[in-house]
């Protein structure tokens, strides 16, 4: 709601809103404000940004949470990229077909894939939640 109120609503007639040749930047920029936001937290948060969302119902290692920030991040570089690519060379109506189905199947595969992939790798570190109960 912030952002509507900040950034939207005065916006909201300019040619940032309405011109298809502004509208194309829109869904690449969010994604890589994404991506970066991911990889930052890193920064910050030893197990990142995913781990804080939900991931302390889960018992999974550092190494985990890092590779599952990274993959997340990898995904929405990929479709920024991608969405990128195509506003430049197909049409404005493939684009918007590209941009309304992409994102969801990606999201679909990704969550699907990529944690499972993860989860049967093994984990040299425990999580934090396990070590704390570990010592009890």
């Amino acid at each position: 709601m912030v952002f509507s109120v900040l950034v939207v609503l005065p916006l909201k007639n300019s040619a940032f809103i309405t011109e298809p040749r502004f509208f194309v930047w829109k869904p690449p920029v969010l994604w890589g404000s994404f991506a970066a936001l991911l990889l930052l937290a890193h920064a910050v948060l030893p197990n990142g940004l995913v781990y804080v969302l939900g991931g302390r119902r889960l018992n999974q290692g550092t190494a985990f949470w890092r590779k599952l920030s990274f993959a997340a991040a990898a995904l929405f570089v990929c479709l920024a990229v991608v969405s990128v690519v195509l506003a430049q060379t197909v049409s404005f109506e493939s684009w918007a077909n590209f941009k309304t189905a992409a994102p969801l199947a990606g999201l679909l595969l990704f969550s699907l894939i990529v944690p499972r992939r993860l989860a049967l790798e093994p984990q040299p570190s425990v999580a934090p939640d396990a070590q704390k109960a570990a010592r009890r």
